[in-house]
């Protein structure tokens, strides 16, 4: 994994697959929630 100065120059997968751009979140909160959904690891 390569190394990152700020939150908001990463790049993440959302739940539905698609890649999240944190830096059009910088200057607002946001909360990260892993849910771990889509692994195997809930019980649901």
């Amino acid at each position: 994994m390569a190394s990152v100065a700020s939150l908001y120059e990463m790049v993440v997968e959302g739940i539905d697959g698609h890649n999240i751009d944190l830096a059009k979140y910088k200057g607002k909160k946001i909360l990260i929630v892993n849910t771990a959904s889509a692994r195997g690891f809930t019980p649901q």
